[in-house]
């Protein structure tokens, strides 16, 4: 199964649903649209969830904008 890592912090604004996406470079896990991961938190190594990929969109950095942050 395919894993991200979350800091602390971020894991938790995650389980309260305050963040529902991710920013990733350099995608080395091929994540793909409807890909169920398994969330860990990068501190402790402790799974904390499970989510599905519902949206992938590919920018270049250049075009990154204030409405992506």
């Amino acid at each position: 199964m395919k894993t991200l890592k979350f800091k602390s912090e971020l894991a938790e604004a995650i389980v309260s649903r305050d963040i529902t996406k991710t920013w990733r470079m350099f995608d080395e896990k091929n994540l793909e649209l409807d890909d169920i991961i398994q969330l860990v938190n990068s501190d402790n190594k402790e799974c904390f969830g499970y989510a599905r990929i519902d949206k992938v969109v590919i920018k270049h950095l250049e075009d990154i904008d204030a409405e992506d942050m």
